[in-house]
């Protein structure tokens, strides 16, 4: 499995080093240089986008280029391992996204002093447990439809990712606005339901795999 996400990694530096090389230096100038927090914003939505759609190009690219979801069932490890692979893979650079998201706010936090954000670290945070959210629902999504029960054909399932993990968080965004959360209760409610939305989506597609070996 530790070889299979390496192997990920390398592909994704490979195929988007120059993209994201250019997101990673666009934020650095916003965050040392823009004196409006709307430009800030906008940025950690684009990143968020961005960093989802590179991944599951990859992933897609992947299986399109060497047919490796025809070959993953037959690899000398369990195809457990291998879904496990794209989840590990997928999680870490998302990861590795919302700590680039957190040093970017805290700089322009620190430069331009407390009140550049509305409500400081509050701000900060619901900001980046939106994106945590975002980029969750988008890779639930992805798996569902590449492994899971609903099967999409390869060119759609980056755009239904995406679609999906909008309106969703849009929905909870919703639900949240009607139960008049608080900012720390609608952010743990954002977290805990992404989670359980990404979480649920490993298991339907392990047993998508065990369905289709028995």
């Amino acid at each position: 499995m530790k070889g299979l996400c390496i192997s990920y990694l390398i592909n994704v530096l490979k195929e988007e080093k120059w993209a994201f090389s250019g997101l990673a230096a666009i934020g650095i100038i916003i965050s040392l240089f823009a004196d409006s927090q709307v430009l800030l914003y906008g940025y950690v939505v684009l990143l968020s986008v961005s960093v989802i759609y590179l991944i599951l190009q990859v992933l897609v690219s992947n299986e399109s280029v060497v047919c490796w979801d025809q070959y993953e069932m037959i690899l000398p490890i369990s195809p457990y391992k291998t879904i496990l692979a794209k989840y590990v893979f997928s999680s870490i650079f998302a990861g590795l996204c919302l700590f680039y998201i957190v040093i970017l706010l805290y700089v322009a936090d620190f430069r331009n002093g407390s009140y550049f954000l509305d409500l400081g670290i509050k701000d900060a945070l619901t900001l980046v447990c939106m994106s945590f959210s975002f980029m969750l629902d988008s890779l639930a999504a992805f798996f569902i439809t590449s492994h899971g029960i609903l099967k999409i054909y390869k060119s759609y399932r980056i755009l239904t990712s995406l679609i999906f993990s909008t309106a969703f968080l849009a929905f909870m965004i919703f639900i949240a606005n009607e139960k008049e959360m608080s900012l720390s209760i609608g952010r743990i409610f954002f977290m805990a339901i992404s989670l359980a939305v990404y979480l649920l989506s490993y298991f339907i597609v392990l047993l998508q795999y065990r369905m289709r070996k028995e």
